[in-house]
């Protein structure tokens, strides 16, 4: 069993490849209508943030894709 901070790790990686392919910026997700602020995102990336999952679902719906391709790291 992967340890948890294992799992933060690749949430973090997972996300900044999602973000980067679509060509957006870390405030890019601090805005709108499912805004996540900059410092968590960048928390997250970091692996050091464990999210919520009422977050990774508004981070899904920033990134526009469901919350299981945002999990899909393993």
């Amino acid at each position: 069993m992967a340890k948890f901070e294992d799992i933060q790790r690749k949430l973090g990686k997972r996300l900044r490849q999602l973000r980067k392919d679509r060509n957006l910026r870390q405030v890019d997700l601090d805005e709108g209508e499912y805004a996540v602020s900059l410092t968590f995102i960048q928390s997250v990336e970091r692996g050091t943030a464990n999210p919520s999952l009422l977050t990774l679902f508004r981070i899904s719906r920033s990134l526009g894709i469901r919350m299981k391709d945002l999990l899909d790291f393993e």
